[in-house]
């Protein structure tokens, strides 16, 4: 319901933006120094901690309901935490800072970058000072010397600027999208019932046994391993990943290597999903596997690339949002006619337009807001050497992939959706072939890197959950709600550029403090720009045809589940089980598939409700536990437990 009071909520806003900067230098210390995935999970591990934070001062502190915080305003805080938190990280915009100098630093004789790249590269967007970048990569040097700020200030600012205009285009498609999937198709959107449960104190959630009992288990698990690494005497309970072995026999050795792993906050999510989408997720992960052993059986294991599981990813990716489109075909046309035949707006016994009276903002600012972003992405773009339609096709399919990652938020609500292997920038060139591209061109494509290498902190799905949120929560209007994500956007990106420049100035970005994501992040931006322009390549007919073939999946399995009430496989399904993370994932949403159907089977619905908040404990435990100790890691500069963590790809 859209909310009826007149009254802007200063105060959660002002302890958000307060927040904003704690949040983000925590998030860029923990993954930085410990390789802690905070936001490579959904829920945000971290907003999650601060949350719980506010609801136990709200319960231990505050004796009067007037200066407690309401169930509206500790959700107002979440969603801008997240949305910041979506901005500053380091599979988002912290990416993009090891670009900055990379190309100079590194630059030596032997690989020729100083002729074969520094001439492509906009100044505005890079830095060659020779002298900060000596204070940025050895450390013990500040960032706040005037000479410094001003090196930084030029591609911080355009970088920003162009960030800005990135995330409001997707809250641009957010708002033509939100009515239909959430009103007329009636996704499920999991991810939100955490964040709810906690917020509301009339919900009870904080004195469901239930939840204690799994808050103390999951708790337990990561108190125990966290004493094991500062004492190793301590024992252990092995639930990260762990390789178990591989076959050695053909043509079992296909397979490759097989991961198990026990997460309670995975086993926990993976709960509240629906059945048949957590089914379909480790059915065709084991169905993949299937697949290989098949290719080795009949002696196809030397073709290069097959199975192509990659070119299968983007295929399905770029299927399923043309498929979510094709499903709400009658609302987007009425919502075009609307925008195109204001006249017919307003005419409610002609059904002919979709009324956005109640929308986060009418839906013709939001079409306009599409067009007039893209075309200063594109001039963007234009200006850093690419062509029109490379840069305008560029733009197109990375929204496509945004509306999916969204959708699998929305319906499947998968923890950990990160498309390793779909890398838009790269995949237009190594596809199509260099050869087909200008210099400019290659060059975008490889600045670009930066927010289309993985998606698993994607903002758009963190606005269209703020919606979610928010429906039945009478504190602010969807208006204001769209005004609020932009502005912790802006607050996010300032902070992100602050935390990470400034740890790196006095750690050393290379000094074995920050060397990864400089060492990864930057080689892969102007590696594969050299490589593009010094070794030019042709158009792969096979790759394309395993990207339809991708595609054509995830239209069967649509089509299948329309006309089949019974067919038990699900498109997203098929899509998550191409990806890198599901191999450490499956075993964990298997054990919460097999449980849930047993309760649905034997206990009903009710009983599904009740045993849901173990598993929301499972998750709070692991999360607030979890946090704890990168907390301590901080505070003391010492190696700690780390709940989920990375792994290289």
């Amino acid at each position: 319901m859209e909310s009826k009071s007149p009254k802007f909520p200063w105060r959660p806003v002002l302890i958000a933006i307060i927040w904003i900067p704690f949040n983000s230098y925590w998030i860029a210390y923990q993954e930085v120094a410990w390789y802690a995935r905070l936001t490579y999970v959904s829920p945000f591990p971290n907003v999650i901690f601060i949350i719980f934070l506010l609801a136990a001062f709200n319960a231990i502190f505050t004796r009067s309901s007037k200066t407690a915080l309401t169930h509206g305003e500790l959700l107002i805080i979440y969603i801008m935490l997240s949305v910041a938190s979506a901005i500053s990280n380091n599979i988002m915009l912290a990416e993009v800072i090891p670009s900055f100098g990379y190309a100079y630093w590194f630059a030596t004789p032997e690989n020729e970058w100083k002729d074969i790249l520094w001439k492509y590269l906009p100044d505005w967007l890079t830095v060659n000072d020779r002298d900060v970048l000596t204070g940025y990569y050895k450390g013990d040097s500040s960032l706040y010397d005037i000479h410094t700020l001003q090196v930084w200030l030029a591609p911080i600012i355009a970088w920003g600027s162009f960030t800005f205009v990135l995330v409001f285009v997707m809250l641009c498609i957010t708002v033509v999208l939100r009515r239909q999937w959430t009103e007329h198709e009636r996704l499920t959107y999991p991810i939100t019932r955490l964040p709810l449960e906690m917020a509301d104190a009339k919900s009870g959630f904080f004195r469901n046994r239930l939840m204690w009992i799994g808050f103390a288990i999951a708790g337990a698990i990561s108190l125990i391993n966290g004493l094991n690494i500062l004492y190793p005497a301590f024992p252990q309970i092995p639930i990260t990943r762990q390789n178990i072995g591989s076959f050695t026999d053909r043509p079992w050795d296909a397979m490759g290597n097989t991961y198990t792993a026990f997460y309670p906050f995975i086993i926990g999510i993976g709960f509240l999903m629906p059945l048949d989408l957590s089914f379909s997720c480790w059915f065709f992960f084991l169905f993949r596997n299937f697949v290989k052993i098949l290719i080795s059986v009949f002696g196809l294991s030397n073709i290069p690339g097959i199975p192509f599981f990659k070119q299968q990813e983007f295929g399905s990716v770029l299927g399923l949002c043309v498929a979510a489109i094709w499903i709400g075909k009658r609302f987007f046309a009425r919502v075009l006619i609307g925008v195109f035949r204001p006249d017919r707006i307003g005419i409610q016994s002609n059904r002919r337009t979709a009324d956005d009276s109640n929308e986060p903002m009418p839906y013709r600012q939001a079409i306009v807001g599409i067009v007039v972003g893209c075309i200063f992405l594109v001039v963007f773009s234009v200006q850093i050497g690419m062509s029109i339609w490379p840069a305008l096709s560029f733009f197109v399919i990375y929204y496509a992939v945004s509306v999916t990652i969204t959708r699998v938020r929305a319906e499947l609500g998968f923890p950990v959706h990160a498309f390793e292997y779909l890398r838009v920038s790269e995949d237009l060139p190594n596809t199509l072939g260099s050869r087909r591209f200008s210099p400019g061109d290659l060059t975008g494509f490889a600045l670009y890197t930066w927010f289309n290498r993985a998606y698993a902190s994607h903002p758009m799905p963190h606005q269209l959950e703020g919606f979610k949120l928010t429906d039945d929560t009478p504190i602010i209007r969807r208006k204001q709600l769209s005004i609020l994500i932009m502005v912790a956007v802006f607050f996010g990106i300032l902070a992100c550029f602050w935390a990470y420049l400034d740890i790196y100035h006095r750690h050393g970005a290379m000094s074995g403090f920050g060397d990864w994501p400089n060492a990864w992040y930057g080689a892969w931006t102007y590696q594969a720009l050299a490589r593009w322009l010094t070794n030019l390549s042709d158009i792969k007919y096979g790759e394309i045809a395993f990207i339809g073939v991708g595609a054509i999946s995830v239209f069967f399995l649509t089509l299948m589940r329309l006309w089949f009430i019974w067919w038990p496989f699900h498109p997203l399904g098929y899509i998550m089980s191409l990806g890198h993370w599901i191999q450490f994932l499956w075993l964990c949403l298997m054990i919460s598939s097999i449980t849930k159907w047993i309760i649905l089977k034997y206990g009903g619905p009710q009983l599904y409700r009740r045993a849901s908040y173990f598993f929301l404990g499972l998750v709070l435990g692991d999360f607030v536990i979890g946090s704890l100790w990168l907390i301590y890691g901080t505070l003391f500069n010492t190696t700690v437990y780390v709940f989920f963590p990375g792994s290289p790809v």
